[in-house]
């Protein structure tokens, strides 16, 4: 059945759907209550709810505000189990991209290929979270596909599976189509996490859970090459990825014993179900079987691909921040090319000693945590204006990205110990949280429920096409640019130049944020909040 928006709210009565609020667990006790659909919000937010199939039916919702059902509401070991689940995997999952790149030097050496083509295995993985992330990210909202958990489990399981194809592989054509693999079905955690801890994790609390999540995030990158280095120089390349199978392997086996679905939409629909079977009344049903009534091939095929790609090209702010946040993550990946030159070619390093110059990434990621949780504690109470209290941090954090990259590219140079150029990877980490969990704010606070998944799901795809590109040229950028004692330095100046360039877009949101926002929360039917 199709759904006529303009057939379907035209009276009062015609915009009433019955509700249930189930006043008890017996069937005998429940009650019928009316619910408003009039509201601009609310239609757009629901543009599939079936009016027309919705009459007469007795729709679930939970049992009242303090109902143990509501993840809201679960006890507090069960929110940190999935909290330290969800962010265990992000992590180890964003290892994956980065734990290949100490084998590069044995893939070109065994497969006989450039260090371009050698490169494909992080820049397809990383094209790969990107693209994973438009389809997998709406599924989880979508009720055809009931709930997060499935879409989690299937792709850790294809995820663990693919690593052996991997691991055996000694062609480049079939390796780098099995990582481009790899980083598709990595995506889910990495783009619907947020979702998931926002299920069981109200403000302040949730803010709070998705710091620590992020910071789980920035660590697998920084994680993976002392891992791999290890590995590496202990064995050889294929047990890079023998690692990420056991890791992935005993990840998923965690998932399946351990994650609850957190989905308000999926456990509803089961509580209907379950309603239906107690009662053989077959008119209870959930928000979400009303959704899926009506919502067609065509429709979810909409959600999944089209609506992301219009937001990047239609909102022109949203744009912009997808392109600073997709300069940090390219900058990061960047690293990965650059630490090499610096810390063997300059340095002697050995691959865990080269490994060991990305804990100083971690140690600014870990000063990032702090000070912004710090900063939030301290300026949140004081600030009327979310948007306000987001740009200034992402300020903060435009200025610094530049001087980290200067300070690491103009100090790693003969004559200079190994540790003055780590100042500016410390700085760079720094600047790197600070932006990903400002502009990661602007965007949830900017845009309604009913879109701000897409608009995530832009910066996603944003980020992993520029990461993903960048590394295919930053080798042969830096030795095209180095100079006596320099072999970093006009490669970083270049990068340095572009973040100042960038530098005026959180001064604009500052100033701009509000108007911003309000026009984003009419434009996709949204409430204007604080």
């Amino acid at each position: 059945m199709s759904f006529d928006r303009s057939n379907s709210f035209k009276s009062s009565e015609e915009n009433k759907v019955v509700l249930i609020a189930t006043q008890s667990q017996s069937p005998s006790h429940l009650e019928g209550t009316y619910r408003d659909k009039e509201s601009e919000s609310e239609e757009k937010s629901n543009p599939f709810a079936d009016v027309e199939f919705a009459q007469g039916k007795t729709i679930v919702d939970w049992d009242g505000p303090d109902d143990p059902e509501n993840p809201h509401n679960w006890k507090l070991w069960r929110k940190l189990v999935v909290t330290i689940l969800i962010s265990l995997t992000t992590t180890s999952l964003y290892m994956g991209a980065a734990i290949y790149t100490p084998a590069i030097p044995e893939i070109i050496e065994d497969m006989h290929v450039s260090e371009v083509k050698a490169a494909l295995g992080l820049t397809l993985f990383v094209w790969g979270y990107g693209i994973g992330s438009l389809w997998f990210s709406p599924m989880s909202e979508i009720p055809f596909f009931r709930g997060r958990n499935p879409t989690y489990f299937a792709c850790q399981f294809i995820f663990a599976i693919l690593q052996i194809p991997t691991a055996l592989s000694n062609h480049i054509g079939g390796f780098a189509v099995l990582r481009f693999l790899g980083g598709i079905f990595a995506s889910p955690p990495l783009s619907t996490a947020g979702a998931t801890l926002g299920d069981i994790w109200v403000i302040p609390a949730y803010a709070i859970a998705l710091i620590f999540w992020a910071f789980g995030a920035i660590a697998g990158p920084f994680l993976g090459p002392l891992i791999g280095g290890a590995l590496v120089q202990g064995h050889n390349r294929h047990y890079v990825f023998w690692f990420m199978l056991a890791v992935s392997g005993g990840m998923f086996v965690l998932m399946v014993l351990l994650l609850p679905e957190t989905s308000a939409q999926e456990l509803l629909t089961r509580k209907a179900r379950r309603l239906r079977k107690e009662t053989g009344n077959p008119d209870i049903v959930s928000p979400g079987e009303i959704i899926n009534h009506t919502q067609t091939a065509r429709d979810i095929i909409k959600l999944m691909f089209f609506k992301p790609i219009e937001m990047t090209i239609m909102e022109p702010v949203l744009l912009l921040i997808d392109l600073h946040l997709g300069l940090v993550y390219s900058l990061m990946y960047l690293y990965f090319e650059a630490f090499p030159i610096v810390y063997q070619g300059l340095y002697g390093f050995n691959l865990v000693e080269q490994g060991c110059a990305y804990l100083s990434l971690l140690i600014g990621s870990v000063i990032g945590c702090i000070t912004y949780l710090t900063y939030m504690g301290f300026a949140a109470p004081r600030m009327t204006e979310l948007e306000k209290l987001f740009s200034l941090s992402a300020t903060f954090g435009a200025f610094l990205l530049p001087v980290g990259i200067l300070v690491f590219g103009w100090c790693a140079r003969e004559g200079f110990n190994w540790a003055v150029s780590m100042v500016g990877n410390i700085f760079f980490a720094w600047a790197a949280f600070f932006l990903f969990q400002s502009y990661f704010g602007f965007i949830g606070n900017m845009y309604p429920p009913s879109a701000v998944g897409s608009a995530f799901a832009s910066n996603n795809i944003v980020r992993s096409m520029m990461g993903g590109a960048f590394p295919l040229f930053g080798t042969v950028m830096y030795n095209h640019t180095a100079i006596d004692k320099y072999p970093v330095g006009w490669g970083c100046t270049i990068l340095g130049i572009v973040g100042m360039m960038l530098i005026p877009l959180p001064i604009y949101l500052y100033f701009r944020g509000k108007s911003l926002r309000e026009y984003a929360q009419r434009k996709y039917g949204g409430k204007l909040h604080r």
